[in-house]
């Protein structure tokens, strides 16, 4: 299952330079790309942010 449905989203995140990854996910692996444990451990750590 993937965590992002959207492809347009997925694009969005991996147009990101590396720097920029790296500081949102803290997991980051340039070889892996952004996974879906990434994207759920990002949710999980700003939940409150992202849904203030």
């Amino acid at each position: 299952m993937k965590m992002l449905k959207s492809d347009e989203g997925r694009k969005a995140l991996e147009g990101l330079d590396n720097a920029k990854k790296r500081l949102l996910f803290k997991n980051y692996d340039e070889l892996m790309g952004i996974t879906d444990i990434n994207i759920t451990e990002f949710i999980n750590t700003n939940f409150d942010k992202i849904f203030e």
